[in-house]
């Protein structure tokens, strides 16, 4: 166990040294890979943590570098937490638990203690109007995809569409976080997987959504309301001369003068009716967009689906952590 710790310390030292960059990165980041898994002790964990600390204020390492630091470092956080002996951690939360917290959820509570304590405060203050702009951008932009999304759903048949298109929104806006705060592979494969539905569902509904607008239009606009009550009038009608002509023992069954005069002109008036609401069908759709118009519809709803994705990715990422020291204090 002794040569252990010896090894162990030495080794951070030497860690220690890479920050001048005479070794590659990877080389650094396997030997603090060992050094927490040899780890025995908290004075080990808090080496390591010194170790890091030192690396990070190095001017020699990528922001990319940076990051995987970083996360070592919350997994030498997690690792102290491991080896706090357990009886003291519970006395000193259960003595500072004033609300009556159940002791099953103390475990909790102390996590979300640690990670608002692992913010820096003066930094996030200094980035707190852009911040607050992007929280505000992002909230606009997933109420416009939200808009945009429950037209769609509405018009492929889905009932309660809105909230379908927020359990949609929850999917693509939950994944980009989960990725953001945890990146891994699930994360990753669960982001390609909601991106990929949300493509394929603006691409396939956007025709079905135009379609729907078109008859939307057709059914409230007052000139169509006023030709197609003509028309079914007209229609009414000559169904009645019709039966007339048609039922035997009528005064004008099978009457040619009968036909002339009254049912054949009902006829024609019918269908002059009818062909004037296909032209104002017509007319409608072809005001309502070519078929260029849909593809740019399609373009800027999954701009806005992208946009929200991007937007909850860096707002995780503008919140500052603080360097060189655990959540815990």
């Amino acid at each position: 166990m002794m040569s252990d710790v010896i090894s162990l310390s030495h080794r951070i030292d030497d860690d220690m040294d890479l920050s001048s960059g005479f070794l590659p990165f990877s080389s650094v980041e396997d030997r603090i890979v060992a050094n927490i898994g040899a780890a025995k002790t908290l004075n080990d964990a808090d080496k390591i943590l010194l170790s890091i600390g030192h690396l990070l204020k190095s001017p020699t390492y990528s922001q990319e570098d940076r990051t995987k630091l970083n996360g070592l470092m919350d997994r030498v956080c997690r690792l102290k937490n491991t080896l706090a002996p357990k009886d003291n951690f519970d006395d000193r939360v259960l003595k500072s638990d004033s609300k009556g917290i159940p002791a099953e959820n103390i475990g909790f509570w102390f996590g979300v203690g640690n990670a608002l304590r692992g913010i820096d405060g003066e930094a996030f203050a200094k980035r707190a109007p852009g911040f607050i702009g992007l929280v505000f951008l992002a909230v606009f932009i997933t109420y416009l995809l939200w808009e945009q999304s429950t037209l769609m759903y509405q018009a492929i048949g889905f009932q309660q569409a809105d909230l379908i298109a927020l359990g949609a929104i929850a999917l693509v806006c939950g994944s980009a976080l989960l990725f953001s705060t945890k990146p891994s592979k699930f994360a990753l494969a669960l982001c390609l997987y909601a991106g990929t539905y949300e493509i394929l569902f603006i691409v396939g509904s956007s025709v079905d959504t135009e379609q729907f607008q078109v008859d939307e239009r057709v059914r409230t606009h007052p000139q169509m309301a006023l030709l197609s009550e003509k028309s079914d009038r007209l229609f009414d009608n000559y169904q009645l001369l019709k039966k007339r002509y048609s039922t035997p023992g009528s005064k004008v069954f099978q009457n040619g003068w009968y036909k002339k005069v009254h049912l054949d002109p009902a006829w024609a008036a019918y269908e002059e009716a009818s062909i004037a609401v296909g032209k104002m069908k017509d007319s409608i759709a072809a005001d309502q967009g070519s078929h260029h118009i849909i593809w740019l519809k399609v373009m800027y709803r999954l701009g806005l689906a992208l946009l929200s994705m991007m937007l909850i990715h860096r707002i995780c990422k503008y919140i500052p952590r603080k360097e060189g020291r655990c959540g815990a204090s």
